[in-house]
C-alpha cells in the first residue's frame, strides 16, 4: 500500500514538472534581449554612417562582431521562450564573443578601446554578464 502511494506521488511530481509554465524572469528577459538587440543594430548602423566620413579610429572587426552576434542572441532568447536548452548556449556564445573581445582589446592597451570610460564598461560588461546570470537561474526550467 505504501509503495502504491509512493509511486503515485512520484507520477504525479513528474508530471507536474513537465507542465510547468515559464518564469516571469525569463519572459522579462527575453523581451529585454530583443529591445537590446534591436537598439544595438540602430546604434551600431548610426554610429557607422557617423563615423565613416571621419579621421576617428574604431574597430570595424568588432562593430562587425557586435552586429553578428545579435542573431545568436535573438535566436536563444526565442528558444528559451520555447523552454530550449540550445537557447541559453546561443546566447552565452552571441553575448560572450564582444565582451571577451573587448577585455582581449584593452588587456593588449589597443588605444580605441583603452580609455573606455565608467558608463561603457557598464554596458560592454555588466548588462551582458547579468543577463547571463539571470538566464541561468532559470536554466533547470529548460529542456
Amino acid at each position: 500500500m505504501s509503495d502504491d502511494l509512493d509511486n503515485s506521488l512520484d507520477e504525479d511530481l513528474f508530471k507536474n514538472k513537465k507542465d510547468e509554465t515559464l518564469p516571469v524572469l525569463v519572459i522579462v528577459l527575453s523581451i529585454l534581449t530583443f529591445v537590446g538587440c534591436i537598439f544595438t543594430v540602430y546604434a551600431y548602423f548610426f554610429y557607422a554612417i557617423i563615423l565613416r566620413d571621419t579621421t576617428i579610429n574604431f574597430d570595424r572587426f568588432y562593430l562587425l562582431l557586435s552586429v553578428c552576434c545579435i542573431v545568436p542572441c535573438l535566436v536563444g532568447a526565442i528558444l528559451m521562450l520555447l523552454k530550449k536548452k540550445l537557447g541559453f548556449l546561443l546566447y552565452v556564445i552571441g553575448e560572450g564573443a564582444p565582451v571577451l573581445w573587448t577585455l582581449y582589446k584593452q588587456i593588449t592597451n589597443d588605444t580605441s578601446f583603452f580609455l573606455m570610460n565608467i558608463f561603457a564598461m557598464v554596458i560592454f560588461y555588466f548588462i551582458p554578464i547579468a543577463f547571463i546570470y539571470m538566464y541561468s537561474i532559470n536554466y533547470k526550467y529548460f529542456r
